[in-house]
């Protein structure tokens, strides 16, 4: 029998870019199978971490631009040739 890998909040923050806290309310809202270890820590199982992170892959088409874009385009847009 082989084991998975399991892995911490930190580790699952780490792969994902976002706060260990962040990875805990994945879990916690079902999003990310998660399995209890002890009676406060939880694992995550890496095969449903690259599980979760196919299925939430988008194209190209249906990504937005980052706020910072939008709002550095809108000023430029507005540019009459003076400053």
């Amino acid at each position: 029998m082989t084991f998975p890998w399991l892995l911490t909040a930190d580790e699952v923050a780490a792969v994902l870019r976002i706060t260990p806290r962040q990875a805990y309310r994945l879990v916690a809202r079902g999003e990310l199978a998660g399995v209890r270890v002890g009676e406060v820590s939880v694992r995550v199982d890496a095969d449903e971490l690259a599980s979760y992170i196919k299925s939430r892959r988008v194209a190209s088409s249906e990504m937005r631009e980052p706020a910072f874009e939008r709002a550095q385009g809108s000023r430029d847009d507005d540019f009459d040739g003076e400053r």
